[in-house]
C-alpha cells in the first residue's frame, strides 16, 4: 500500500508539543493516546467517544495542543 509507514517515505513532523513536562510513558490506543508526564499528570488526546480520554465528556481533543488539559486521574506505579 502506498503512503504506509516503511515504504521509504520521510514522515512529516508536527514538531514539539508542550504537555507541561517530559513524557515518561505513553499508551497508544486505536483512536486515542495518553501520556504520563514527569510531573505526575496525564495528558490524553484523540477520539473522546464514550469518555475514553478521562475528561468527563465525549469531546475529541488534539487539533490544538492547548486543548490537552491534565486528566483528573492519579498515577499509581
Amino acid at each position: 500500500n502506498s503512503n504506509d509507514i516503511g515504504d521509504d517515505e520521510t514522515p512529516a513532523s508536527a514538531g514539539d508539543v508542550n504537555v507541561g513536562g517530559t513524557v515518561t510513558q505513553i499508551d497508544a490506543g486505536d483512536n486515542h493516546n495518553c501520556a504520563i508526564v514527569d510531573t505526575g499528570s496525564v495528558r490524553c488526546w484523540g477520539d473522546g467517544a464514550n469518555g475514553r480520554l478521562g475528561y468527563g465528556n465525549t469531546n475529541s481533543i488534539g487539533d490544538n495542543p492547548a486543548e490537552m488539559p491534565p486528566a483528573d486521574v492519579n498515577v499509581v506505579e
